[in-house]
């Protein structure tokens, strides 16, 4: 189990977690500047605290209060940065070894776990091969191979696959869950990807602006968002707005957007209006819509995106913006492109209503 209380001011931003992660595989996620990778650095002693501890399996590596702060190489935590930093001038044996070098253990012994390293992730053949020969995910394997042949007590994963195209992460994530498992060490990975939270997390932390405004499964997270960024994470679509009783029964959400929704619910006030992008009907003609549909608008396809189940994500835009998921069947009878103006709705029972939690 790891266990942190961090908090550190920024210019622009206040680091303020207190949490255990209990899990074998945990995903910390959020935006670009939320902090996530400044928490990962303070576990690893890249980065200090100005309060709070870092404890490991039982074992404080920092305690501000009682004076504890165990260098980074000491810390017994494996670190594998988004871009790497492999060395290099030095051969994959030599990049994985440096660690045990460090360590100043024999040579034999070095030997035996660098090949025990390689073999785990299927880079034996690389060995005397340079970082500038490399593929991008050959580079990744390399930096995990050197993370775990220390034999951490905890691997710590910053974007690891950030530097990937699409094509290579599909395969390396695959690759990647394999190793960790087979090699039997916690890891806290940091991402922006909700498809790695998919394929590693079973819990996953969602950080804003410095705090952790939500944990749980995947799927816990898509059930009951708190707030828009955790729904988009989770694949949905939320907006902010303030909902009061309309005269057909219905509510009515005006949205900070300055638009407003019909849906079903008796929830009032400050809320989030969360719905699925599958449930975004799109037509040609208004004609085409649904006679129980409650919410219609004439939008502008600004993106299309093919997905990889398939379907297609569009991005739609007037006073509102919208995220619609399209199958390729309905692309090519509708005759969809970027541009086009077309009739989305949704029906009023298809978007739910939460209470808007504050951070």
């Amino acid at each position: 189990m790891i266990s942190v209380q961090l908090k550190r001011q920024f210019p622009a931003l206040t680091i303020d977690v207190r949490t255990e992660f209990a899990e074998r595989m945990t995903v910390v996620a959020g935006q670009s500047g939320s902090g996530k990778s400044t928490i990962l650095k303070m576990i690893a002693g890249f980065a200090d605290p100005e309060e709070g501890y870092v404890q490991v399996s039982g074992q404080y590596v920092y305690n501000r209060s009682k004076n504890i702060n165990v260098y980074p190489e000491k810390r017994k935590i494996g670190y594998v940065p988004q871009n790497y930093l492999l060395f290099p001038h030095m051969s994959v044996f030599d990049n994985i070894a440096f660690g045990l070098q460090q360590q100043k253990m024999a040579k034999k012994e070095i030997a035996r776990q660098v090949e025990q390293a390689m073999e785990l992730c299927g880079i034996r053949h690389l060995h005397n091969r340079f970082p500038r020969d490399l593929s991008g995910g050959e580079k990744q394997r390399v930096a995990l191979s050197r993370a775990i042949v220390t034999q951490p007590a905890l691997l710590l994963l910053d974007e690891p696959f950030s530097a990937l195209d699409v094509q290579t992460k599909r395969y390396v994530r695959t690759e990647i869950m394999e190793i960790l498992s087979a090699a039997s060490i916690p890891a806290i990975m940091v991402t922006h990807d909700p498809m790695d939270a998919i394929t590693f997390g079973k819990q996953v932390y969602i950080m804003e602006r410095g705090k952790l405004v939500q944990q749980g499964a995947y799927d816990e997270l898509r059930k009951r968002p708190r707030t828009s960024f955790v729904a988009e994470f989770a694949g949905l679509t939320a907006y902010k707005g303030v909902a009061f009783p309309d005269r057909s029964g219905l509510l009515r959400i005006r949205l900070h957007e300055g638009t407003e929704l019909k849906a079903v619910g008796q929830t009032t006030g400050d809320v989030l209006a969360i719905f699925d992008p599958t449930d975004i009907v799109i037509a040609r003609e208004e004609e085409g819509m649904q006679l129980s549909t409650r919410n219609c608008f004439v939008m502008k396809i600004m993106e299309m995106h093919r997905l990889v189940n398939g379907m297609y994500r569009l991005h739609l835009k007037d006073n509102l913006e919208l995220q619609a998921a399209v199958s390729a069947e309905a692309m090519e009878q509708l005759k969809l492109k970027i541009g086009d103006r077309v009739y989305a709705s949704i029906k009023a029972a298809a978007i739910r209503i939460e209470p808007l939690n504050s951070f």
